[in-house]
């Protein structure tokens, strides 16, 4: 086989996965159109995140870009804009048509969402919501890195995906962006999904499973060792539904940033390898994360009661 042939399982997945996409966006246009006629929707917290990814992206295109004094850096600006726009426009149009649907079934799925999108970063339920999705992550992490010791026992190669982690600080930061606001929307396509196959089923566990049917397929498709990736799947996609359903978006949200980080850093004991200091910040973040997301959870409340060190 050529290095880049795809077999027609590959091919199958592929096309399982553009249909799929288009038949979201089509979905996701005609149902946000729909709330907005009606005028129901959170269109301010709509709104608040579009422009956060907005926000986000611009930052990814400083930190990855060279500038130069050329025309062509003026292009470069004009195509970063351009995919903001149409990123935090598809953010928007998603968050329109999923959360009055949402917002009715699922109520507690959203509740620590609501608060962190009205400015309230320091509410005890996004604290432990963060704190929720860290645990997740690490559970994510541990059951794909068993399937890749098993995979690696087959005979597959090791893959790494991402290469601005060897690249220096600012790229560094771009690709931790850039996963910023991928697995936020991951996280809408994951709930529009659930929301479609909830409305078609009628019947919330029959939805799951075939959430995890449909989000497993063509992973499997494209699978050279099927027999060892189909319980690896199954398991990240089963956990996917039930905290979709369970937990909420910024669970779900931050389980899926630290996987996605995680897994494509490139870790070293060799403090003299040139990618350490992008590996520290790395690594730094997420303590960070996890520090802010146990004292917010406190909600004021102390740790230890005065009475325990009498």
């Amino acid at each position: 086989m050529r290095p880049f042939e795809l077999t027609g399982g590959k091919k199958a997945g592929d096309i399982i996965g553009v249909l799929t996409l288009i038949l979201m966006m089509v979905a996701g246009v005609l149902l946000a159109y729909r709330n907005y006629v009606r005028g129901k929707g959170d269109r301010q917290g709509a709104f608040r995140l579009a422009a956060a990814v907005f926000a986000v992206e611009m930052g990814l295109f400083l930190c990855a870009a060279h500038f130069v004094p050329a025309l062509v850096t003026v292009f470069l600006f004009i195509l970063a804009v351009s995919g903001a726009l149409f990123m935090s426009g598809f953010m928007w149009v998603l968050y329109l048509a999923l959360e009055p649907y949402v917002r009715r079934r699922w109520p507690q799925t959203i509740i620590s969402w609501s608060r962190l999108t009205a400015g309230r970063v320091r509410d005890p339920l996004v604290g432990r919501d963060l704190l929720s999705g860290m645990l997740l992550g690490m559970a994510w992490i541990l059951v794909f890195q068993v399937g890749i010791l098993f995979l690696m026992r087959a005979g597959a190669r090791p893959e790494f995906s991402r290469t601005e982690y060897l690249l220096g600080v600012r790229e560094t930061a771009a690709a931790w962006l850039g996963n910023g606001v991928g697995s936020i929307l991951g996280t809408l396509i994951f709930f529009f999904v659930l929301v479609l196959l909830r409305v078609l089923v009628r019947n919330r566990w029959l939805a799951a499973v075939l959430f995890v049917v449909i989000n497993t397929a063509p992973k499997l498709l494209a699978s050279d060792y099927p027999a060892i990736e189909t319980p690896i799947w199954l398991i990240i996609y089963a956990i996917a539904a039930v905290a979709v359903v369970r937990f909420g978006l910024i669970v779900l949200a931050t389980a899926t940033f630290m996987t996605n980080v995680l897994l494509n850093l490139p870790c070293t004991l060799n403090f003299s390898d040139w990618y350490i200091t992008s590996s520290i910040w790395v690594l730094l973040s997420f303590v960070a994360l996890v520090a802010w997301g146990f004292y917010t959870s406190l909600g004021g409340k102390k740790l230890w009661k005065d009475e325990l060190f009498e």
